[in-house]
């Protein structure tokens, strides 16, 4: 594949969480979440269960096999035997990716399982190199395999939505995101909603909400701190947005996520 048609490089991988743990218990009813999940289950009998698929809602998990889950999808798990649980989450920076199914399988090959051997085996040496690299073999592989695309092939459009993944918390007018894309702006805003679904202000929100759940999830500030890293102007105004979205406060997010990472 050439590089000019790869839709991401290791350095728009951030690793956020890397987790192995032995678990009597692996069972959750939601686990849904704005970022992307790599499952691997060592041992034991478990599996997951996608609410919104049509075929293969259970997916089982032998050792045999690699999960992503992308991020926004819902889906849950749960465990008959004790399991060895390895999980890294990551977000993507650059033009956002449509998904074909709402998972993501791939056989536990020996470059993957070099890789996560070594994660496994030496927890306090590994750099975040080594989780990136897993990660963009795997994605690459899914694309060599069109499971994985652009949501957008305008690169127009493009740039203006990575413009607004770079500065989730700063307000970008619809003037100024035009201008960049070399458009008008009514052309950009009427092209923007067509490809993508959602005004260019919705799309900003929701933007601003994804980094607020990963700072709810990941770190010990305020909520009146994370409200103003994630661009708003104060608490309620922030609760109001995050309620409308994630159906449930800030407060209760960062509870439920917490009660679920155990």
């Amino acid at each position: 594949m050439s590089k000019t048609n790869l839709l991401f490089d290791i350095q728009d991988i951030q690793v956020l969480t890397f987790l192995n743990k032995h678990k009597e218990v692996w069972r959750n009813g939601d686990l849904s979440a704005p970022y992307w999940r790599l499952i691997h289950n060592n041992k034991g009998i478990s599996e997951l269960f996608f609410k919104r698929n049509i075929e293969n809602r259970r997916v089982s998990l032998p050792k045999e096999i690699l999960i992503i889950v992308p991020p926004g999808i819902e889906y849950s798990c749960s465990n008959t035997s004790p399991v060895d649980h390895m999980e890294i989450t990551f977000s993507l920076s650059g033009p956002p990716l449509s998904v074909l199914k709402s998972y993501l399988s791939f056989p536990y090959e020996k470059e993957s399982k070099t890789i996560i051997e070594t994660l496994i085996h030496s927890p306090g040496n590994h750099n975040r190199e080594l989780p990136q690299q897993l990660i963009l073999n795997l994605l690459r592989h899914a694309q060599s395999k069109m499971l994985i695309r652009q949501t957008s092939n305008d690169e127009r459009l493009n740039q203006a939505i990575m413009l607004m993944k770079d500065n989730p918390e700063r307000p970008l007018s619809n003037s100024f995101l035009a201008e960049k894309a070399s458009m008008s702006v009514n052309g950009f805003a009427r092209l923007f909603r067509e490809k993508m679904g959602r005004t260019p202000y919705e799309y900003q929100l929701i933007l601003r909400i994804e980094k607020a759940c990963i700072l709810l999830q990941y770190s010990d500030k305020s909520i009146e701190m994370i409200a103003e890293e994630s661009g708003f102007t104060n608490r309620f105004h922030f609760s109001k947005a995050f309620k409308n979205i994630q159906l449930i406060s800030p407060v209760q997010f960062r509870k439920v996520k917490n009660l679920n990472s155990n």
